[in-house]
C-alpha cells in the first residue's frame, strides 16, 4: 500500500500495555480479582486530528482457556488511561482485535499447532514455526503504519525508519519455537502493497538496512542478536527481508546503521542467473524479479501441485507482478522459462487471510 493510501484512509495508531504481576506492577488483587490498567495512546499519520469520543473495543485474554472479556472505551486525547476489574489475570490485550474503527494498523492473529511456514500477509511477516510450544500458541501481529518510538541512548548512530514498525503479541506456551521474515521494500514504484516504506533504509542501497527490537516502552531498541538479510534486485538492489532466528513477543522496526550481530547477509547480484519469486506467502500478488535476465524472451507458468497449469503469461520487464484475483489459499508451483528453456522453479504460498 502506498503512503498517499495510509494518509487518506488511516488515522490514528493505538499503542496498549497491560501492567501484570509478571512485571511487578499490578495494580492491586483483590482475591480472585484483578484491577487491570490499560495505557491508549493515539498518533497521527496522515490525518489532521485524533479521534474525538470514538467507541474502541479492548480485548483481554483469558490464558485457561483463551476467552475474551472485550471493554468498549471512549477515545478524545492522545493518552488515556482506562482500568477494568477481571475475574482473571490476563495474558494478554489486545485493541480494535475486530478491526470495527480505521486505525494504521494491518493486523492478524492466529492459533498454531502444527510446524511449517504461517502467512501474516496483512502485517507484511511470515512465520516459520520450528515448534509449535506444549500446546496450541496464540499469535498476533500488527503492523504499525507511524513513527516507532525514538532511540533514547543511540550511541551506534542508527536511524530508525520513521514509516511503520511491527509489534508480536500474543500466548507462547513453553517451547514454542519460530523463525520470522519481515519484509523490506525501497524502491518508488507505482504499485504494490508496500512501496515507499522502507525509501529511508535504501537511498543509495540496501546494504545499511539492519532490524531493531525491544520488549515494550520502557526497553530501548537494539540491533536483534540473531537474524540474517537477504538482499534482492542486483548491485543496488533496494528490496529482500530480514529473517530472524527466533521471534520474540515485543516489537521490531527496521533502521539503517552499521550491523554488528548479522549472521548471515545473501547479495542475490552475486547468483548470475538468479530468479527472486516474492513475497512468499503472497496475498493478491507476487513479483517475479528476473533481473539478470531479457525480459523479451522470459515467460512464465504456474501450476498446483497436483501438475494442473493454472497460469501462463509473459515476463515483460526486470519486474513483472502476477494477480492472484480467483485464486485460494493452498501451495503452487512457478517455472520460469527463456526461450522455452526453464531457468528455475519455485513453490509458493498463497494465504489471503
Amino acid at each position: 500500500m502506498k503512503l498517499r493510501e495510509h494518509q487518506e484512509l488511516l488515522d490514528t495508531e493505538f499503542f496498549t500495555t497491560i501492567l501484570s504481576s509478571n512485571d511487578d506492577l499490578m495494580d492491586d488483587v483483590d482475591g480472585f480479582h484483578f484491577n487491570v490498567t490499560v495505557y491508549v495512546r493515539q498518533r497521527l499519520f496522515g490525518a489532521p486530528n485524533y479521534f474525538t469520543n470514538v467507541p474502541l473495543e479492548i480485548s483481554y485474554k483469558n490464558l485457561t482457556n483463551w476467552q475474551d472479556v472485550v471493554q468498549k472505551i471512549y477515545i478524545s486525547v492522545p493518552l488515556a488511561t482506562f482500568t477494568i476489574t477481571l475475574p482473571f489475570n490476563p495474558a494478554m490485550t489486545a485493541i480494535n482485535v475486530g478491526s470495527k474503527i480505521s486505525d494504521a494498523i494491518s493486523s492478524k492473529y492466529k492459533s498454531v499447532n502444527t510446524t511449517g511456514t504461517n502467512s501474516f500477509a496483512p502485517a507484511n511477516l511470515s512465520l516459520n514455526i520450528q515448534a509449535p510450544g506444549a500446546d496450541s500458541s496464540f499469535v498476533r501481529v500488527e503492523h504499525n503504519y507511524v513513527k516507532p518510538d525514538s532511540i533514547k541512548n543511540n550511541v551506534n548512530n542508527y536511524r530508525l525508519n520513521n514509516q511503520h514498525y511491527w509489534k508480536i503479541d500474543g500466548i507462547f506456551t513453553p517451547s514454542f519455537l519460530s523463525k520470522a521474515t519481515f519484509y523490506f521494500d525501497g524502491r518508488k514504484i507505482t504499485s504494490g502493497a508496500t512501496q515507499y516504506l522502507d525509501t529511508i533504509l535504501t537511498v543509495t542501497t540496501a546494504d545499511s538496512a539492519i532490524l531493531l527490537y525491544r520488549k515494550n516502552t520502557a526497553d530501548d531498541w537494539k540491533e536483534v542478536d540473531k537474524y540474517s538479510k537477504v538482499k534482492l534486485g542486483g548491485v543496488n538492489g533496494k528490496y529482500g527481508y530480514f529473517t530472524v532466528d527466533t521471534l520474540r513477543i515485543g516489537e521490531y522496526a527496521s533502521a539503517n546503521g552499521v550491523s554488528t550481530v548479522l549472521i548471515g547477509v545473501n547479495e542475490n547480484e552475486k547468483e548470475e542467473n538468479a530468479v527472486v519469486v516474492f513475497p512468499n506467502p503472497a496475498k493478491n500478488y507476487f513479483t517475479i524479479s528476473t533481473e539478470n535476465f531479457n525480459p523479451q524472451k522470459c515467460f512464465y507458468q504456474m501450476y498446483d501441485l497436483s501438475g494442473k497449469k493454472l497460469l501462463e503469461g509473459k515476463i515483460t520487464n526486470a519486474q513483472t507482478q502476477v494477480q492472484l484475483q480467483g485464486f485460494s489459499n493452498g501451495e503452487y508451483i512457478v517455472k520460469v522459462f527463456s526461450d522455452k528453456e526453464k531457468i528455475s522453479t519455485h513453490k509458493i504460498v498463497v494465504a489471503k487471510d
